[in-house]
């Protein structure tokens, strides 16, 4: 029987995947179809054929499992409904078939991105599972203050959050038996009760195999209510007025499933069945290996593999560990990278020796599979720790400036190898000075790890997100045309500027200002980076919370 479901579930897999690779070719003819309507606001046959493929994909999204691209084509076919197949599509109306559409292609760039992973990761599951990952971002909130619920429904949506809201607790309570939210953020006192939301979790977990992730708001901030939160299964507290900073890492906390990639592992050893042993133990325990048995052959693999930790026998012929640890040593690029040794040599004299070339610890053969696993782990992981703090901002964990720099360089290498256009984005907030000088430092902070947040979580992983310094950020945007960057762009302005902060007893919002460049006009790093910075320039002079191409 596990047979025949495993050919299913594969089938399956490849029936879905065929079917996103044939969507943007769909896609693609809908805005074909749409150039037409720019040319000619009433060509009414155009203005059908875009609503016909549109609702083809309403209907096979649905049935395959891509429910935000079923509501985007959902969104296309109702802009076209509200004016009638026989009218003329102007002005904003054609703006915003354009908008949506290309919104469209984004989300199945997006699915794209989840699909691949999913076949690497999920490879055994059983049937059916893996596909419904939008429950990990559905999120109930039950508040009967209806000004609180809208805003934090709102604040959270421009997150990324699929939000349900309601204001009486049956409500909830009926939509947990229909669909299981990832975390419900209840609060504590109702009309009815002052303990009311308490004691709808502790009902709602009475029976459950797997708990429900709930985060308790309160006006409350006594231990009483703090004790009873934590004794139904509260993931947190937070006192209102709720810092929608701290909520949303709580939120991505309890909701994304970050998967730690494989430690990469480099075995240097000239005896290739030894070298094999090693390095099946290595993969048992869920890394990736190279092997290199010719030891003057290691810089190309070292290039390539880019490992975590090099595993060096300490003699081999032609050239011994010492030594090439030294060679190693004398590239900048892998300082860094922990050398271990691993030999049958035992004299601790020539051990000390060879730490002191440049090897950071020996290991002596035999050495327990156990025991080689676990002393790997541990370094590979310190170089990661240290890795993170080098490359990263301290404050919003964003790749800094020169780190932002690198990947710059390596994203024009990579687009024009493949003859492919990027799109580069500078973001400014806009007038930092008065809202540090305003709030406080503290609350300048609150901002600027918002939008770094904000801005992980609606553009794609294979998007390169760094803060350059201050209140500026950096956007690199693979794989895109200039008129989709401008409308993902534009879309995150807009939707940033609907977060409330909150200081001083009252709410204020933020916006951004954005200059950007497309490789095609400007084909070196140098050149990108300045005429974005000067379409931000422009962007800030034209009055701010704007996007300007350059």
């Amino acid at each position: 029987m596990v047979q025949p479901v495993r050919n299913m579930h594969e089938k399956m897999k490849k029936l879905k995947q065929s079917y996103l690779d044939h969507l943007p070719d769909k896609i693609q003819e809908a805005q074909d179809w749409l150039e037409n309507l720019v040319k000619d606001a009433g060509n009414i046959e155009a203005l059908q054929k875009i609503h016909c493929i549109l609702h083809s994909i309403k209907g096979s999204s649905a049935s395959f499992g891509y429910p935000d691209i079923t509501t985007k084509a959902l969104a296309v076919e109702a802009i076209i409904n509200n004016i009638g197949h026989d009218s003329r599509l102007e002005g904003e109306s054609l703006l915003e078939l354009r908008t949506t559409i290309v919104s469209l292609e984004y989300s199945i760039a997006l699915y794209k991105e989840t699909s691949s992973a999913e076949q690497e990761v999920h490879f055994a599951a059983p049937f059916g599972e893996g596909f419904a990952t939008s429950k990990d971002k559905l999120i109930y909130i039950a508040e009967d203050d209806e000004y609180l619920l809208q805003k934090l429904s709102t604040q959270l949506s421009q997150f990324g959050y699929r939000v349900k809201a309601f204001s009486h607790i049956e409500a909830l309570s009926g939509a947990v038996a229909q669909e299981s939210p990832a975390v419900i953020i209840m609060d504590i006192i109702f009309p009815d009760d002052h303990f009311a939301g308490i004691n709808a979790i502790k009902k709602l977990q009475q029976d459950r195999e797997k708990p429900l992730s709930v985060i308790f708001i309160s006006g409350r901030n006594d231990i009483d209510a703090r004790l009873h939160a934590v004794r139904v299964g509260a993931s947190a507290y937070f006192v209102k007025p709720v810092n929608i900073s701290e909520l949303i890492d709580k939120l991505d906390n309890l909701t994304q499933h970050k998967e730690v990639e494989p430690y990469r592992v480099l075995i240097v050893d000239d005896e290739p069945e030894l070298a094999s042993y090693y390095a099946l133990i290595l993969q048992n325990a869920g890394m990736k290996t190279a092997i290199v048995t010719e030891p003057l052959k290691i810089m190309e693999t070292l290039s390539k593999l880019n490992p975590d930790l090099i595993l060096m026998d300490m003699y081999m012929p032609d050239c011994n560990g010492k030594e090439l640890s030294k060679v190693i040593r004398q590239t900048g690029t892998y300082f860094s990278i922990p050398i271990v040794f691993l030999s049958a040599e035992t004299n601790l004299d020539e051990q000390i020796s060879a730490v002191n070339t440049g090897a950071d610890d020996f290991l002596t053969k035999p050495i327990r599979p156990d025991h080689l696993i676990s002393s790997v782990i541990a370094r590979a992981e310190r170089l990661r720790i240290i890795r993170s703090f080098m490359d990263k901002d301290s404050l919003t964990g964003l790749l800094n400036h020169s780190k932002s720099k690198e990947q710059l360089d390596i994203a024009i290498s990579r687009a024009k190898r493949q003859k492919k256009n990027l799109a580069f984005a500078i973001i400014d907030i806009d007038k930092f000075k008065i809202i540090n000088d305003t709030y406080g430092h503290p609350i300048g902070d609150d901002v600027l790890v918002v939008l770094s947040r904000f801005l992980k979580q609606r553009l794609r992983k294979s998007d390169v997100i760094g803060r350059s310094g201050g209140e500026e950020f950096v956007v690199i945007l693979s794989e895109i045309t200039p008129e989709t960057a401008k409308i993902i762009l534009n879309n995150l302005r807009v939707s940033f500027f609907k977060i409330k902060y909150r200081a001083e007893d009252k709410d204020f919002s933020v916006s951004f200002s954005c200059g950007f460049a497309m490789l095609s006009d400007y084909d070196t790093p140098a050149t990108i980076c300045y005429a974005a910075d000067k379409a931000l320039y422009k962007a800030k002079n034209n009055g701010r919370n704007c996007v300007m191409r350059a």
